[in-house]
């Protein structure tokens, strides 16, 4: 990464009251047992007053806190047990990690600034991707469940997939997103047989004044238009008709609002236990890596930003909250990787449990005024209509996926070899 900043850390939680440190105990006991000699030595050779007063004394000075942490440790130990239960539970730590890997870059038609944290789950799960092009840029939010391979391997090959695509070639790219998300899907299955974790996509493509976004899962991508939140992508659940009426033609079932009781999405890369039934073609399976693909044009005197981020900053804030937050500190000038790391910081839980807790990521596009255009330019700009369309992948299209295997070592290589 490039532009990589110091993490900023907020002041984290205090420690669990009932969890001494095992110095604190070292320096009580030692502590005691001095004052306890002390304490004999005195009334084996003074008056009971100085007694009283020594007594006093040593407790105003903390050497009985051993007795009180001792005390605790017998009384609690039970509560604390189940404390500790509860964190492994649900993959979270006693403390987060802040730490924040952040990156920024532009060139002539945007600018771009993306950060992400771990915050209170034991591992990093989620992935990003930021790519610079001559006539725009190629950005993309991958969020890791059940194992960080899959969304490593998107982060890593995801634009190489689209961008040799057939589709891409001949500059169909919304054609092109439909078939890099099936193609890398299908690449990985193939080679990766015994892969067990999945992730949502959500990517943007912007070539020139065409804004192409992508998205399986629910993360989520938002566009600031005339100071609004526009959405660009829409969550899949498994709770939605369409997509419960999807993966019961695939034989499976919503239960609790999961795929088979299981799994929270119904949209993804990966997750191949989900994607078994040889009678339903790719895209048809239960959970699809299919994505929702929306094409709109770009007018840079109404649209400002577009912000991709996972669930992690979804969960916690609104669309609109989002682009205001994010609207506001660009009118203040800041960088735009540290307005992606303050929104970071908003959106951590101080306590471990609830909202907030997850890992988090996020990406902001910023789009830049378009260069002078020539008569015969804007000439062709007015004749262009306005348009924006959705493509719906698991309604029906059935997606032709470039079958070139991609001879790249990957990090998905990297970590199972």
């Amino acid at each position: 990464m490039v532009g990589v900043r110091s993490p900023k850390t907020p002041r984290p939680p205090p420690p669990h009251p009932i969890v001494p440190r095992g110095v604190v105990h070292v320096r009580s006991a030692v502590v005691f047992f001095a004052s306890v000699l002390v304490y004999y030595w005195f009334a084996r050779r003074l008056s009971l007053f100085t007694m009283v007063m020594t007594l006093v004394f040593l407790w105003l000075s903390g050497a009985f806190d051993f007795l009180k942490q001792l005390l605790q440790l017998l009384v609690i130990t039970a509560d604390e047990a189940n404390y500790n239960d509860m964190l492994r539970r649900a993959d979270i730590m006693h403390q987060p990690n802040v730490k924040k890997m952040s990156e920024r870059g532009e060139n002539a038609r945007l600018s771009f600034g993306s950060s992400c944290m771990q915050g209170w789950r034991r591992t990093m799960e989620d992935e990003h991707v930021t790519v610079l092009t001559d006539d725009g840029g190629f950005f993309g939010v991958f969020d890791g469940h059940s194992g960080s391979n899959v969304a490593k391997f998107c982060g890593g090959n995801m634009f190489n997939f689209i961008s040799k695509t057939d589709a891409y070639q001949v500059k169909d790219f919304t054609k092109a997103l439909y078939d890099g998300f099936i193609s890398i899907d299908k690449h990985i299955h193939a080679k990766y047989t015994d892969e067990k974790s999945g992730c949502t996509a959500v990517v943007l493509l912007v070539k020139g004044d065409e804004l192409y976004c992508g998205n399986a899962g629910d993360s989520r991508s938002v566009l600031c238009r005339d100071a609004g939140a526009v959405p660009l992508s829409n969550d899949h659940k498994p709770f939605l008709p369409h997509e419960q009426a999807r993966i019961e033609r695939a034989g499976g079932y919503v239960w609790n609002r999961r795929v088979n009781g299981a799994l929270a999405l119904s949209r993804a890369i990966g997750d191949f236990s989900f994607k078994s039934n040889a009678q339903l073609s790719w895209d048809q399976q239960a959970v699809t890596c299919a994505p929702e693909i929306s094409c709109s044009r770009l007018d840079p005197t109404h649209d400002e930003f577009v912000v991709l981020a996972c669930d992690g900053i979804w969960d916690v804030l609104s669309n609109e909250q989002v682009v205001e937050y994010v609207r506001l500190r660009i009118e203040r000038q800041m960088p735009l990787d540290m307005i992606a790391e303050d929104l970071l910081e908003r959106c951590l839980s101080p306590q471990p449990f609830g909202i907030g807790c997850d890992n988090m990521s996020v990406v902001i596009v910023k789009f830049k005024p378009f260069p002078a255009a020539t008569s015969s330019e804007t000439t062709a700009v007015a004749s262009h209509d306005m348009r924006s369309s959705v493509l719906s992948l698991a309604g029906g299209r059935n997606g032709s996926p470039n079958r070139n295997d991609m001879d790249v070592r990957t990090p998905l290589e990297s970590e199972t070899e």
